[in-house]
């Protein structure tokens, strides 16, 4: 487990908007961080910095905008970091991948069915959709066409 003292010191050494202490037995994580999207790289680096592995990153769809999740640890923890990331207007955030190789294919999937896109990325192909498809089928205003649905889920 993580001192008090020790999550002091990080907590100021990322300098985010919004840095609170959390349960980590009701949370899942020992700090909630949240950032801007233009503060995201220094506080990814701040982690780096110290140690910390990206354990995973995940976006969600608030309707008004997306929010990107990531979630970094420590292997001589645990001391999970959870850092939120609010997309801009145009849904973009900054690229965290040439920090962390692991975010690559995970930045791409969080653009291909969510439809955030990361600045800088390195190579923002699709994974699993077809390259030619416009749609984000994650996002809660997508809807699914009648003609993909099984016959049984048609509405006449």
């Amino acid at each position: 487990m993580i001192s008090s003292s020790a999550l002091n010191e990080l907590s100021k050494a990322l300098g985010a908007a919004e840095v609170h202490a959390t349960r980590y037995d009701r949370t899942g994580s020992h700090l909630d961080v949240t950032v801007a999207g233009d503060g995201l790289r220094a506080a990814a680096q701040t982690l780096q910095g110290r140690g910390f592995f990206l354990e995973d990153l995940t976006a969600v769809d608030h309707r008004t905008h997306r929010e990107v999740v990531y979630r970094f640890n420590l292997y001589q923890g645990p001391c999970r970091v959870t850092i939120r990331a609010k997309a801009d207007e145009a849904d973009a955030v900054d690229t965290i991948s040439d920090l962390y190789p692991l975010a690559n294919w995970m930045e791409r999937e969080c653009h291909e069915f969510l439809g955030v896109t990361f600045k800088g990325h390195p190579d923002p192909r699709r994974l699993l959709l077809p390259e030619d498809s416009d749609f984000h089928p994650l996002r809660k205003d997508f809807v699914v066409p009648q003609e993909a649905l099984a016959p049984e889920y048609h509405q006449d």
